[in-house]
């Protein structure tokens, strides 16, 4: 025969959590019917009875997120993580949901026509609230900032991604394009040095690393980044065509003229490539492979004074007088 025993609760206890239940059902009685003030002066008042009631906690969170106040979701959220996992799933959701609403407004706005730069900026800002661990938000953040010419902003976004993702080549390139920018040219040569260590055939990279090499007359160390980047792509017209104008500045113009000859076979379109190769068959006293060239763009590109001019100065000297005449006469009509 069992004995029946009689437990005696003490009467705060029984209180106690009377308040923090009806408290609770209350506040889901309230959000069901859309009053989440009501909710939520329900949910405050029964974490002053259980402050570590992580139900609570949550539902203050998904509260503070559809009046967008995100970061106080983010804490609310946190802290019932904190207190136990019971609501994981649901946070994880809610914060998923949030981030993609806020950054999806964000790309919207950098596609549009006319885009709103601050409302880009700031949407982009609030998806790295709810969800800081999200690269994609912070590199649009950085390039919002940019965009409203923040440049110190972004520069600092780009160091925090680099915090969080050390082997992140892209918002290294992006540091070295912002330091360019401003001039700081030995901080962007170390960012692209940088870039180089974790992906050493990146050919932007070494183009722009080369750029500034040729800005700070560092030439020999210039040619070996053109070079390198030659090797990795042959058929990259931009690298034989920068490598043409360093030689030209150094007066190797038999190497000049070689890689300006690569540029155009490489893209026999571009007219600066063939400017610049007869130019420098000029440079040479090679007036008879300038002159084609020249005749040829006057064609494709007859507002371009100074294609007009080479014209005229090699026709006087061919003593074609007639020719020379109405080239300089084209070049005085036309621009640069």
């Amino acid at each position: 025969m069992s004995i029946s025993r009689w437990v005696l609760i003490p009467a705060g206890l029984l209180w106690l959590a009377g308040c923090q239940s009806t408290g609770l059902t209350a506040a889901k009685l309230y959000l069901k019917q859309e009053k989440p003030q009501q909710a939520k002066a329900q949910l405050e008042s029964a974490l002053q009875v259980q402050p570590d009631n992580p139900e609570a906690h949550y539902l203050l969170g998904k509260i503070a997120g559809t009046e967008r106040r995100y970061a106080e979701m983010v804490r609310y959220f946190e802290r019932s993580l904190e207190i136990g996992p019971r609501f994981q799933q649901e946070i994880r959701q809610q914060r998923r949901y949030y981030w993609a609403l806020l950054y999806n407004r964000g790309v919207g706005e950098t596609s549009a026509k006319d885009p709103d730069l601050a409302e880009m900026r700031e949407f982009f800002r609030l998806a790295t609230v709810v969800q800081p661990g999200r690269l994609e938000a912070w590199r649009n953040l950085a390039f919002a900032q940019y965009r409203q010419e923040e440049y110190e902003a972004a520069i600092q976004t780009y160091r925090l991604i680099l915090d969080r993702a050390p082997a992140d080549t892209s918002s290294y390139n992006s540091l070295g394009l912002l330091y360019h920018h401003q001039d700081r040219l030995d901080e962007a040569a170390e960012a692209y040095t940088k870039l180089l260590e974790l992906d050493s055939r990146h050919t932007g990279a070494l183009t722009n690393l080369a750029v500034i090499y040729v800005e700070q007359e560092r030439l020999p160390e210039a040619e070996s980044s053109y070079r390198r980047a030659i090797e990795i792509d042959p058929n990259s017209w931009e690298s034989h065509y920068n490598l043409g104008h360093l030689y030209w500045r150094q007066q190797d113009y038999n190497a000049a003229r070689d890689a300006f000859s690569s540029a155009v076979d490489l893209s026999p379109e571009h007219s600066d490539s063939r400017f610049n190769l007869a130019i420098t068959h000029i440079a040479l006293e090679d007036l008879d492979s300038a002159l084609p060239l020249l005749e040829r763009l006057s064609v494709d590109d007859p507002g371009k004074g100074s294609v007009w001019r080479e014209l005229g100065r090699i026709y006087a000297i061919k003593d074609m007088v007639e020719k020379s005449k109405e080239a300089y006469a084209r070049a005085d009509t036309a621009g640069d």
